[in-house]
Protein backbone atom coordinates (compact mmCIF):
# COMPACT_ATOMS: atom_id res chain seq x y z
CA UNK A 1 0.00 0.00 0.00
CA UNK A 2 1.46 3.76 -0.83
CA UNK A 3 1.63 6.07 1.97
CA UNK A 4 -0.55 9.29 0.29
CA UNK A 5 1.84 12.21 0.29
CA UNK A 6 1.40 15.25 2.14
CA UNK A 7 1.14 18.25 0.47
CA UNK A 8 3.55 20.82 1.12
CA UNK A 9 2.80 24.29 2.50
CA UNK A 10 4.71 27.52 3.75
CA UNK A 11 4.20 29.40 6.45
CA UNK A 12 2.84 32.47 4.21
CA UNK A 13 0.64 29.69 2.86
CA UNK A 14 -0.92 28.65 5.63
CA UNK A 15 -1.07 32.48 7.33
CA UNK A 16 -3.25 33.34 3.97
CA UNK A 17 -5.03 30.23 3.57
CA UNK A 18 -7.08 31.05 7.38
CA UNK A 19 -8.79 33.66 8.60
CA UNK A 20 -7.46 33.57 12.38
CA UNK A 21 -4.64 31.72 13.13
CA UNK A 22 -4.13 30.07 16.61
CA UNK A 23 -0.70 29.44 17.87
CA UNK A 24 0.89 26.63 20.71
CA UNK A 25 2.96 29.12 22.50
CA UNK A 26 5.27 26.37 24.37
CA UNK A 27 7.00 24.24 22.13
CA UNK A 28 6.36 25.72 19.40
CA UNK A 29 7.13 29.83 19.53
CA UNK A 30 8.88 29.37 23.16
CA UNK A 31 10.76 27.21 25.26
CA UNK A 32 11.79 27.59 29.08
CA UNK A 33 14.96 30.04 28.02
CA UNK A 34 13.44 32.12 25.12
CA UNK A 35 11.83 32.18 21.98
CA UNK A 36 12.64 30.05 18.98
CA UNK A 37 15.04 30.59 16.12
CA UNK A 38 11.97 32.78 13.90
CA UNK A 39 9.56 33.15 16.12
CA UNK A 40 10.09 36.77 16.59
CA UNK A 41 10.28 37.15 12.89
CA UNK A 42 6.57 35.32 12.24
CA UNK A 43 5.44 37.47 15.31
CA UNK A 44 6.42 40.81 13.53
CA UNK A 45 5.28 39.38 10.10
CA UNK A 46 1.92 38.77 11.53
CA UNK A 47 1.52 42.21 13.52
CA UNK A 48 3.01 44.09 10.20
CA UNK A 49 0.21 42.35 8.26
CA UNK A 50 -2.43 42.72 10.79
CA UNK A 51 -3.25 39.19 10.34
CA UNK A 52 -5.83 38.00 13.98
CA UNK A 53 -3.78 35.31 15.79
CA UNK A 54 -4.35 34.57 18.90
CA UNK A 55 -1.53 32.36 21.41
CA UNK A 56 -2.72 29.23 23.58
CA UNK A 57 -1.31 27.86 26.30
CA UNK A 58 -2.54 25.56 29.00
CA UNK A 59 -0.97 27.29 31.23
CA UNK A 60 -3.31 28.42 34.09
CA UNK A 61 -0.54 29.84 36.49
CA UNK A 62 -0.20 32.91 34.93
CA UNK A 63 -1.97 35.62 33.93
CA UNK A 64 -2.31 36.77 30.06
CA UNK A 65 -0.78 39.82 31.26
CA UNK A 66 2.12 38.06 32.83
CA UNK A 67 2.74 35.58 30.26
CA UNK A 68 2.95 38.93 27.58
CA UNK A 69 5.49 40.32 29.78
CA UNK A 70 7.56 37.24 29.74
CA UNK A 71 6.79 36.72 26.29
CA UNK A 72 8.13 40.58 25.80
CA UNK A 73 11.19 39.70 27.15
CA UNK A 74 12.08 36.92 24.80
CA UNK A 75 11.58 39.78 21.71
CA UNK A 76 8.14 38.66 20.95
CA UNK A 77 5.58 41.78 20.60
CA UNK A 78 2.70 40.07 21.95
CA UNK A 79 -0.12 41.74 23.78
CA UNK A 80 -2.09 40.08 26.55
CA UNK A 81 -5.05 40.01 24.43
CA UNK A 82 -3.75 38.11 22.11
CA UNK A 83 -2.82 35.03 25.09
CA UNK A 84 -5.58 32.38 25.39
CA UNK A 85 -4.59 30.74 28.88
CA UNK A 86 -6.38 27.85 30.19
CA UNK A 87 -6.88 29.26 33.38
CA UNK A 88 -8.63 32.65 31.41
CA UNK A 89 -11.43 30.36 30.58
CA UNK A 90 -12.68 29.64 33.98
CA UNK A 91 -14.05 32.95 34.36
CA UNK A 92 -16.68 32.66 32.12
CA UNK A 93 -17.28 29.47 32.55
CA UNK A 94 -18.26 29.62 36.04
CA UNK A 95 -20.17 33.11 35.20
CA UNK A 96 -22.08 30.83 32.54
CA UNK A 97 -23.00 28.07 35.27
CA UNK A 98 -23.58 29.90 38.45
CA UNK A 99 -20.56 28.93 39.56
CA UNK A 100 -18.79 32.39 40.76
CA UNK A 101 -17.51 32.76 43.91
CA UNK A 102 -17.90 28.65 44.68
CA UNK A 103 -14.80 27.13 46.33
CA UNK A 104 -12.70 25.08 44.04
CA UNK A 105 -9.63 23.11 43.97
CA UNK A 106 -7.23 22.49 41.28
CA UNK A 107 -5.74 18.49 41.02
CA UNK A 108 -2.62 18.62 39.10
Amino acid sequence: METPSVPSATTCDLIDRYGVLLLDAYGVLVHSRGAYPGAVELIQYLNRSRKPYYLVTNDAARLPSSTAIRYQGFGLDIDADRIITSGSLLLNYFAEHGLSGAKCSHIR
